[in-house]
């Protein structure tokens, strides 16, 4: 019998330790995976190895999708289960699941649009992706933007051209010539007129809009930048029913005492410039945004409620008179008048962030002048450096709030030169050197210009070269000075 001894076995063992790795080794680990050759390459395998239906390939081991079971968001949305990666869509079936962005954008995410095709007709205007109100008449296929930020059906407008012919029904292929003839096809749902770009006459007589010539209760003029000329001495447009006019020049161009516009009813200007000997009259209730009046005597006359938010009055007598009514005045620039610059001793209300440049000569106060309303002034400058310097820039009773005043000292306002950087060229911005600089941190968010408003800077210009500023950005079209 041969015995084997204990020390003899160990070599036995080792050898059928080694066999069985050997053995084992050749056993494929079903939990590996790898993708694509350059995968299977790097583990040194030489075909693809995936994995089964529902599993996914994480660091060459198969594992259970997790995009698969907690979903991918809209900036990536469809799950590739092979990688476990959101990934891009492909169309926009792969976005039916998000029903505020189901449109499929070319970076592959989910949007709610690419085109103002995909917006509703409440929003219509495709901005960054995502559907807005309409702003500007140009953002619309019939020209005209409506007060609600839905553009409006050309169904519901009546179109003007300088060469149109005064024939029913002004419609967009067969447009009217004549606003006089244009205003009396508007109806109550058909209340929109859209100019195309222009110079339309009134002649001597004023153009008076009311409700004998229209059935509408208001009125949306859709200028695109045209001009509305006359010379009438009782008046160039007036409105007598409720209207709102926008990117419009109105002129009446007669010597004496009629105004380019005469609003008696509520009404809304945006971006429309006024010239004549007066400029704009307000006997209702009116609001003007990006206003420009150039005038030979009184700019503004008020005996309504006039709103006014960003608005340029240049030369003249006055730029606003006002002996009844209310004024409620933001991001004003008024400069070069001969007289009182504000004549509002019968009126409450406020101005705000305003500057006003008199260089108005003799007694009377050159910037403003309150009496019987209260009136309040905060935020603004009134500088009237003309002879006589030893005149307040303000009188009456007006109540003023972080305001500069003079050169003659106001009690309850500063009294330092605003250091515009050259007035004489009509550029008042504020220099570095400005005491105005850094005094108020309270106001609206925009400035006269459109910027964002500095934080503790109570007004900022834009540089206004000439008798005229010109449109901001938002009127969509470049117009020239008024002659």
């Amino acid at each position: 019998m041969v015995r084997i001894s204990a020390v003899s076995s160990i070599p036995m063992k080792i050898a059928l330790l080694v066999l069985a790795l050997v053995v084992g080794c050749t056993k494929e680990n079903a939990a590996f995976c790898c993708i694509d050759p350059a995968d299977c390459a790097a583990q040194g395998v030489d075909e693809s190895r995936l994995c089964t239906d529902g599993l996914s390939c994480v660091n060459n081991t198969c594992v259970a999708s997790t995009c698969a079971t907690t979903g991918c968001a809209a900036a990536a949305p469809v799950c590739e289960i092979a990688t476990d990666m959101c990934v891009g869509c492909a169309d926009s079936t792969d976005c039916t699941r998000f029903p505020a962005t189901d449109v499929c954008s070319a970076s592959g995410a989910c949007v709610e649009c690419v085109s103002n095709m995909d917006c509703d007709p409440t929003r219509p205007v495709c901005d960054a992706m995502a559907c807005r109100t309409c702003k500007l008449d140009t953002e619309c296929p019939s020209a005209a933007c409506g007060e609600d930020g839905a553009c409006v059906p050309e169904a519901n407008v009546v179109y003007l051209s300088p060469t149109g012919t005064d024939a029913v029904p002004c419609a967009r292929a067969l447009p009217c010539q004549q606003l006089s003839f244009a205003i009396r096809q508007t109806t109550i749902s058909r209340n929109h007129l859209v100019f195309a770009l222009g110079t339309y006459e009134y002649g001597s007589q004023p153009l008076i809009i009311n409700s004998a010539v229209t059935s509408s209760n208001r009125i949306v003029v859709h200028g695109g930048g045209s001009t509305l000329t006359g010379g009438s001495s009782d008046g160039g447009l007036m409105l007598y029913v409720p209207a709102t006019l926008r990117d419009l020049v109105v002129i009446n161009s007669h010597v004496g005492s009629s105004q380019a516009l005469y609003f008696a009813s509520a009404g809304l200007l945006e971006r429309v410039r006024l010239r004549g000997h007066n400029g704009l009259a307000v006997a209702g209730q009116v609001t003007a945004k990006e206003l420009i009046v150039n005038a030979d005597d009184q700019g503004i006359s008020n005996t309504g409620a006039l709103t006014l938010d960003v608005a340029t009055i240049a030369g003249g007598t006055t730029a606003i008179w006002s002996r009844q009514g209310s004024l409620d005045i933001t991001n004003l620039l008024t400069f070069g008048t001969t007289g009182i610059a504000l004549d509002i001793d019968g009126s409450g209300g406020s101005m705000a962030f305003s500057t006003v440049y008199s260089t108005a000569q003799g007694t009377d106060p050159g910037g403003v002048r309150c009496a019987i309303a209260p009136f309040t002034i905060r935020a603004s400058i009134v500088w009237t450096p003309s002879a006589p310097t030893t005149r307040p820039g303000i009188t009456g009773s007006c109540m003023l709030n972080s305001t500069i005043a003079g050169p003659l000292g106001v009690v309850g306002a500063m009294n330092s030169d605003p250091l515009f950087v050259n007035p004489t060229t009509n550029d008042f911005h504020l220099s570095g050197a400005s005491p105005a600089r850094d005094v108020i941190d309270m106001g609206p968010t925009g400035d006269f210009e459109g910027d964002p408003r500095p934080r503790r800077s109570p007004v900022r210009h834009r540089r206004l070269r000439g008798s005229v500023a010109r449109f901001s950005r938002e009127s969509g079209r470049s117009t020239p000075p008024i002659p």
